[in-house]
């Protein structure tokens, strides 16, 4: 569980900072094909991820964590989802803000999760 977790981390961390330099800069601006091409690697390395955490067997208190994990990885997959299909309409203002929710959820600290 603990290396899927640590893999996790890793591609989301990378998803924010992405996101952060998209929303900073001209999304019009930006080449679309990058864009896509970068969020399909994306969510093709995340879907990979939760084959991994359905496999991942844990009773008593690390079912928790698990599902918390299952939880993080479906949620960066409907973020992924969304940009992506916000992106291709070219709803600039539905792709921020989709995106800001996200990166402020995920900054919030673990304890109020």
């Amino acid at each position: 569980m603990l290396n899927t977790y640590e893999q996790f981390s890793i591609l989301n961390n990378e998803l924010i900072t992405y996101l952060n330099e998209l929303i900073s800069n001209d999304i019009k601006g930006t080449n679309k094909e990058e864009v896509i091409s970068k969020f399909d690697r994306m969510l093709n390395d995340i879907e990979v991820l939760k084959f991994k955490s359905d496999e991942i067997v844990e009773t008593g208190a690390g079912i928790d964590q698990v599902n918390n994990l299952r939880y993080s990885i479906m949620n960066s997959l409907f973020l992924i989802s969304d940009l992506l299909h916000f992106y291709k309409l070219d709803e600039v203002e539905r792709f921020k803000m989709r995106a800001v929710n996200y990166i402020n959820h995920t900054a919030k600290p673990q304890v109020f999760r």
